[in-house]
């Protein structure tokens, strides 16, 4: 059983969700989408006028459930910010020091500016974060990126390349990929991460997510 990051009400109808012991989700309505799973609203992040309403609102979120890996949705196919420590202060302070992590969305169909993101990690390097969408490829950037960032990981679905992946983990190591479900049209079956061993797939699958929510990643890898 898997615990199934970032999806949408749409996917919760019929796709991963229907595996999955709980579901991270931003959308409202995918509870009743799931019935039977533990379904968790993941926070998104807003930069505001007064630096630390961000911080109050988080801890809202958290205290009513929330998964501890805040979202952040920069660019134009979010909220419009630029991924920078200068205006997201004071939050990759605040999430170093309480353990949280961070997961950025840019929107459906949009590459990730991968040197944002490097320059943004390496800001915050004891702050995971999750880069969502089916970002891992054969983009050699993309492996740089793993490389250069240890704090960095990428969101696989059903459809990554299991060859890719596999490569992708011997050289990274499983703990730097989890399992989600958006912009997938692939169903999740057994073979799906059938060239990973057992540990590996269960940390792809849930146990990666399970270790960021808890708070116990970073002092695990980092």
């Amino acid at each position: 059983m898997s615990i199934v990051v970032d999806t949408d009400h749409r996917v919760s109808e019929h796709r991963a969700a229907e595996r999955a012991a709980e579901v991270w989700t931003c959308t409202p309505g995918a509870a009743a989408a799931t019935p039977g799973r533990t379904v968790r609203h993941q926070h998104t992040a807003v930069p505001t006028f007064i630096a630390h309403d961000v911080l109050d609102a988080i801890r809202a979120a958290l205290a009513a459930g929330a998964p501890h890996v805040v979202r952040l949705c920069p660019g134009p196919g979010g909220n419009l910010y630029p991924l920078a420590d200068w205006v997201l202060v004071p939050l990759p302070a605040w999430c170093e020091r309480e353990g949280v992590a961070l997961a950025v969305e840019y929107g459906a169909g949009r590459a990730a500016p991968l040197s944002e993101v490097a320059d943004f990690a390496r800001s915050a390097p004891e702050v995971p974060l999750l880069l969502h969408g089916d970002r891992l490829s054969a983009d050699p950037a993309e492996w740089r990126l793993l490389d250069r960032c240890p704090n960095v990981l990428l969101q696989v679905t059903a459809d990554v390349d299991e060859t890719l992946l596999a490569s992708a983990v011997d050289e990274f190591g499983a703990h730097r990929f989890v399992f989600g479900s958006r912009y997938s049209t692939t169903p999740l079956a057994d073979s799906t991460f059938g060239t990973l061993s057992g540990g590996a797939c269960e940390a792809v699958l849930s146990g990666n997510a399970s270790l960021l929510d808890k708070r116990g990643w970073r002092d695990r890898y980092l």
